[in-house]
């Protein structure tokens, strides 16, 4: 079991991004069948679902409390935090962990050089190229054909291509912008593309503004 550590305050969740990295290092050390991450916050709800996906254990700090007071274990943690001072036992009360202040101890284990949380950008990762993707672009090119091409197309043609185009641009950058919030806060407003690109003459426009911000967006970010 390869165990990643995060010793995060209050305000610091464990994000998906964090989740996805700490997967991927069941495939670069040998005879690792399981990670497990432990943080003394929480986790984001992104991050618990891609937890799930990726067969990843998470212990928040509530959990890791519980299991402190189920093996009576606070001896071991104020042999390694100073400020912490085992409650007396003999009034048969439970173990409490105090507030504790901020020290200068890092996380452990840790990889090398990695980012805090607080210190990342909102766009430090790079979004996959989705098939999603590649669909918002098809989809604005066959508008075009739509458009140009009513003349040209027969019309059994173009009813298919009106209709396909229609539904699938929404359906597209809705199940592409599922994706993407896994990797960034982008598009805060996502329902203006949903309902942009319902209007079927003027479809296209925010089809590409979404192609291009998406872009730019995570080029930005590397």
């Amino acid at each position: 079991m390869l165990i990643q550590a995060k010793r995060y305050g209050p305000n610091t969740t464990v994000g998906s991004p964090d989740v996805q990295q700490y997967a991927s290092l069941r495939q670069q050390f040998e005879n690792v069948d399981k990670v497990l991450i432990v943080t003394t916050n929480g986790y984001s709800r992104q991050a618990r679902e891609i937890a799930e996906d990726l067969n990843v254990k998470l212990i928040d700090g509530d959990g890791l409390v519980e299991l402190i007071d189920e093996y009576e274990s606070l001896d071991l943690v104020a042999e390694y935090l100073d400020f912490i001072e085992p409650a007396d036992q003999t009034d048969g009360g439970d173990p409490e962990l105090p507030d504790s202040e901020p020290t200068d101890e890092p996380d452990a284990p840790s990889t090398p050089n990695e980012p805090s949380t607080e210190s990342r950008s909102p766009h430090s990762e790079v979004a996959p190229s989705t098939r999603w993707r590649n669909v918002i672009l098809g989809a604005s090119l066959s508008w075009l054909v739509v458009f140009f091409g009513v003349t040209a197309v027969p019309d059994g043609l173009w009813t298919v291509l009106f209709v396909g185009t229609w539904l699938g641009l929404p359906t597209a950058i809705y199940l592409d912008t599922r994706t993407v919030a896994a990797y960034s806060e982008w598009p805060k407003y996502r329902w203006l593309y949903l309902v942009g690109s319902l209007v079927w003459f003027v479809a296209v426009i925010p089809a590409l503004i979404y192609l291009w911000r998406r872009r730019s967006v995570f080029d930005a970010g590397n």
